[in-house]
């Protein structure tokens, strides 16, 4: 691995810690990245149905998120 990409995994990996830190101490703001991140997948996806997989305790989240 080269030089620059050994930064870019670094960064990338401190970028992931302070996004998790971030929304798991702010309800609201989870709730909207996790409703537009369901939305923006369904755009690029260009289906009529989607199957989402969703994590243990999230649940009910996301069935009030889907209307």
């Amino acid at each position: 691995m080269t030089y620059r990409n050994t930064q870019l995994e670094k960064l990338r990996a401190s970028s992931m810690k302070q996004m998790i830190e971030s929304l798991t101490n702010d309800e609201d703001k989870y709730r909207t990245v996790m409703k537009d991140l369901i939305v923006q997948g369904m755009i690029k996806m260009l289906e009529e149905e989607v199957e989402l997989l969703v994590r243990e305790g999230d649940e009910d989240l996301v069935a009030e998120l889907i209307p």
